[in-house]
């Protein structure tokens, strides 16, 4: 018996507030909770994102994490994808065969601060 070792994987796409040392400013990033299969694995880089406040402490309920998987943007991949750039995200999304999961999205939106959308491929 042959299995399908393929099978649909969903990611949460979430934005996520960022410090960029080089231009010092805070912008919103687009980040995604693992690292995808498919045509988006190119554009997702880990990030080093270290904390936004010397106030910030780590407790065991909420950690800090200080990498995260970012999104870059598909024509320049040396630049972050900022949340204002979402339809270039959308149409890449759409054009390399990912589903935009909106019922699964509008259920779970209320649980996830910073939620954008779920997707699946």
């Amino acid at each position: 018996m042959i299995i399908n070792s393929i099978m649909t994987q969903t990611y949460s796409i979430n934005n996520q507030l960022y410090y960029n040392s080089i231009t010092q400013c805070y912008q919103k990033i687009i980040v995604i909770d693992r690292k995808p299969i498919g045509p988006l694995q190119n554009i997702v880089k880990t990030l080093h994102t270290p904390k936004l406040s010397p106030f910030q402490y780590p407790t065991p309920c909420s950690p800090i994490k200080l990498c995260s998987l970012a999104i870059y943007n598909p024509y320049n991949t040396s630049e972050l994808l900022p949340t204002y750039s979402l339809p270039l995200l959308i149409s890449f999304l759409q054009n390399n065969g990912y589903t935009i999961n909106s019922q699964l999205t509008h259920t779970l939106e209320h649980q996830t601060n910073n939620l954008i959308f779920y997707i699946s491929y």
